[in-house]
């Protein structure tokens, strides 16, 4: 990875390739990554990606790589039918080189992508929709896909449906940034955590069958699944559904010490100093009750009883 530290120095000495070998295309793509993907200025990145893709290099997959940049670039710099029209180049090149299906996909979702950009031009967006379909139907864990889908799903009113491909996507990816954001979202939306409680099949109390079931997940599983999800979202604003999540975690395992703690954290992050002391101190009458098996790992000093603990706690002012 190019550390900014570096970065300057590693452009000059491309610079200094092409000043002695002009046009050579490893200088061109590094130089043009440089500046698009490091340091995200497409408009740095522009002129060596034209000069890069106008070279009509052939074979070994460079000429579609230097097609997609330059769609990449174009869109970031809002100029979407462009884009379009280098992202159809790529896919050309593709299909000529014999690429794996795969990649076709990958190119597809990017013309789909600067298809769906066009908000002036409605057919473009229906054509997007009808091309990220096809992609899904051919291959329906293609994750740029899903994840257009569940943009334009969303843009459609169907929420239900953007959440279930976010939780999909999710599990295969759950540090994309993108991905975050859409759960997010969505999970903030009126409704959105009793629809995902439904999608979870989690209507019904911790203490119902749906959760206990022999067919169903165990009630830890349970609470790892609300409690990774509360994780997923929790760096995108999402606070009050971090908090609820959670909550619901500690209902199916009320004696796991992680999920209380980040309870407290959420809370806090609400400045709901009440609610931490409430939290914790529920969380400690669980353990408590649980008997010497639960409690023997969390020691107390001189002579300190949990039940003082929790007085102690109950007994602070809210503020």
């Amino acid at each position: 990875a190019i550390q900014a530290s570096n970065f300057q120095l590693a452009a000059e000495l491309y610079e200094q390739v092409l000043s002695i070998t002009p046009g050579h295309f490893e200088a061109l793509e590094a130089l043009a990554c440089l500046w698009l993907k490091h340091a995200r200025q497409p408009a740095r990145a522009l002129p060596y990606l034209e000069q890069l893709a106008s070279s009509q290099l052939k074979g070994s997959g460079v000429g579609t790589r230097a097609h997609e940049m330059l769609g990449d670039c174009l869109l970031a710099l809002g100029a979407a039918p462009k884009a379009l029209q280098a992202y159809n180049r790529a896919l050309s090149a593709a299909m000529d080189m014999g690429a794996e299906l795969s990649r076709q996909q990958d190119l597809q979702v990017a013309m789909a992508r600067a298809m769906h950009a066009q908000d002036d031009q409605p057919m473009m967006k229906d054509l997007a929709s009808q091309l990220v379909m096809n992609v899904l139907g051919a291959n329906e864990m293609h994750f740029g896909g899903l994840e257009l889908y569940a943009t334009i799903a969303e843009e459609q009113g169907l929420y239900e449906d953007a959440l279930r491909v976010a939780l999909r996507l999710v599990i295969v990816q759950k540090e994309h940034p993108g991905v975050r954001a859409l759960l997010a979202r969505r999970l903030q939306a009126p409704g959105g955590l009793q629809a995902l409680y439904a999608e979870l099949s989690l209507e019904g109390s911790a203490h119902g069958n749906k959760a206990s079931g022999s067919k169903g997940p165990s009630k830890t599983g349970t609470a790892s699944a609300l409690a990774f999800l509360a994780s997923v979202v929790k760096d995108h604003g999402a606070v009050a559904p971090v908090v609820a999540l959670l909550q619901k975690a500690l209902e199916y395992d009320p004696l796991h010490p992680g999920y209380a703690l980040s309870l407290a954290h959420a809370l806090e992050l609400k400045n709901d100093l009440a609610g931490v002391v409430a939290s914790v101190a529920a969380y400690l009458r669980c353990v408590e009750s649980g008997g010497p098996s639960q409690v023997g790992h969390l020691v107390l000093g001189g002579g300190l009883q949990w039940k003082d603990v929790v007085t102690l706690l109950e007994s602070l002012p809210p503020r």
